[in-house]
C-alpha cells in the first residue's frame, strides 16, 4: 500500500486536482501555456488537443453558452 501513501502525498502538493477547480479559479480562461503548466505538458501538446475537431466543436458550444449567459 506504499503507492497509496505516494499518491496522497502527490495530491496534497497539486494546486488543482480537478478540471472544475481550474475553471472555478480562472473563469475567464487560461493561455495554452498556463494550461500546459497545470497539466504538466507543453503548450504545443495543449494546442494539438485543442485543434482536434471534436474539441473545437465543444469549445465553440461552451463559448456560445457563456455568451448567452451574459444576455
Amino acid at each position: 500500500m506504499a503507492w497509496l501513501d505516494d499518491a496522497i502525498e502527490l495530491l496534497s502538493t497539486m494546486p488543482f486536482t480537478c478540471a472544475l477547480d481550474v475553471v472555478h479559479a480562472y473563469p475567464d480562461g487560461l493561455s495554452a501555456g498556463a494550461v500546459g503548466w497545470i497539466y504538466g505538458v507543453t503548450e504545443q501538446a495543449i494546442e494539438r488537443e485543442t485543434n482536434k475537431p471534436h474539441v473545437r466543436a465543444t469549445l465553440a458550444e461552451l463559448r456560445d453558452h457563456k455568451g448567452n449567459d451574459d444576455a
